[in-house]
């Protein structure tokens, strides 16, 4: 059987150029989760409650099911993009 050897240089150049989207990329969502974990507290402490005339335990309900659903979708997404990518 033949063996393949691929050159250093096109393989060095093909990680540069994944690099240069890849990365740009992963801080973008990095930065966009962050800002939707802390969306939810911020809103609570602008009124969400009272503009949206939750009762009792509903904001802790949409809490609750925010996060089971960024916990259940989190790992399909990344399965997701690690086949598109």
């Amino acid at each position: 059987s033949e063996s393949r050897v691929p050159d250093p240089v096109v393989v060095r150049k093909l990680r540069w150029k994944m690099d240069l989207i890849i990365l740009p990329l992963l801080v973008v969502m990095y930065t966009f989760n962050s800002l939707d974990r802390s969306n939810l507290g911020n809103a609570q402490t602008a009124g969400l409650v009272e503009d949206t005339n939750l009762k009792g335990d509903q904001y802790n309900l949409l809490l609750t099911l925010y996060y089971v659903m960024f916990v259940l979708f989190g790992p399909l997404m990344t399965v997701f993009t690690k086949v598109c990518g």
